[in-house]
């Protein structure tokens, strides 16, 4: 930003809180007028929700079969649904970060029966027997599946 502090005296904190609504990195111009610590303490810690996952699941399921590396489902995870998702797209990991802070530890363990539960209920023992089915390689009409998310998309846009 580098001038936010021209503009107003508190110019980069206030630009600072419009990138963290955003969800954009914020960096600090060498030529701020305030602290990282006054701008620190002006911030606060927004947790995740499930309205997050879609756009991660949409990539995981493109990147997933085109990598030969593990990918993590990062944000958005709230429940077991959600991350038997995230591994049906092809991740390899899942962050719960947001929903630990909310719930506590005890929620790894709802999470954990959750996936146990779906997973007897659809004969896998094992994730592997399962983790990519739903990625972009596997899918029968890929120019579909990439309609059906754009129209998704569309869908889920307010003014």
């Amino acid at each position: 930003v580098g001038s936010a502090g021209m503009q107003s005296a508190d110019g980069e904190i206030k630009a600072a809180r419009a990138a963290e609504a955003f969800g954009v990195p914020f960096t600090l111009s060498t030529f701020a007028i305030c602290s990282i610590d006054d701008i620190a303490a002006q911030t606060q810690l927004r947790l995740s929700d499930s309205t997050e996952l879609l756009l991660r699941l949409r990539w995981l399921a493109i990147l997933s079969p085109l990598l030969s590396c593990s990918l993590a489902a990062t944000g958005g995870v709230q429940t077991s649904a959600d991350t038997i998702k995230a591994l049906l797209t092809g991740a390899h990991a899942v962050e719960v970060v947001s929903v630990l802070i909310r719930h506590g530890p005890s929620v790894l363990g709802t999470l954990r029966q959750g996936l146990e539960n779906w997973m007897r209920e659809h004969n896998f023992s094992e994730i592997d027997q399962f983790r990519g089915m739903l990625d972009l390689a596997r899918c029968p009409d890929p120019e579909a599946f990439e309609r059906a998310n754009y129209i998704r998309v569309l869908h889920s846009w307010k003014a």
